[in-house]
């Protein structure tokens, strides 16, 4: 429920503690490849795909509510039914994120070597470090939603709920 709180309700409460902690790894080496060589302007959402928060959610929709969901609505032949909707938070520019942490980081490099004292430690140290930082997560990525195409949907292993949208509203009528 929290993760359909962030999605769906609270989308200015995501922080880095919501990216999977085991993906810190890959996007610690997202900013040291960035810090290589630059990303090429048509592959940094590329690079992100795998680690960022992501929810599906798959609506069955009554003929008689597609009014609630016109703006999601795939195509105009679509007759109800399932509808997916897929919300991401990804970077919202990922070549402005590559520049503003690439100059932040050299900033605290240029100023640690300059620094009389070795042992001083500049933020920010890695992408990771850059991202937890107040402020960045919120100025630097944004909450995205996709269409779902039924053909292309996998069938889980487990039977997974289908919302009902009717059941939805009633939810949202009582808050």
């Amino acid at each position: 429920m929290d993760a359909l709180g962030k999605f769906l309700i609270e989308k200015q409460r995501f922080s880095f503690n919501d990216f999977t902690i085991c993906n810190h790894v890959a996007i610690r080496r997202i900013g040291e490849s960035w810090l290589l060589e630059a990303p090429r302007s048509e592959t940094p959402l590329e690079q992100w795909t795998k680690v960022l928060p992501a929810l599906d959610v798959w609506l069955n929709v009554e003929n008689s509510e597609i009014q609630y969901v016109a703006h999601l609505i795939p195509t105009l032949n679509w007759s109800g039914g399932l509808l997916g909707v897929r919300f991401l938070f990804q970077p919202k520019d990922p070549m402005n994120l590559y520049a503003d942490y690439k100059e932040a980081y050299e900033a605290a490099r240029t100023a640690e070597s300059k620094a009389s004292s070795k042992t001083v430690s500049l933020w920010p140290k890695s992408l990771c470090d850059y991202l937890e930082r107040e402020g960045r997560l919120g100025a630097n990525f944004t909450l995205k939603a996709y269409i779902l195409i039924l053909q292309k949907r996998k069938r889980p292993n487990r039977r997974i709920p289908i919302l009902r949208w009717s059941a939805l509203l009633k939810t949202r009528s009582r808050d």
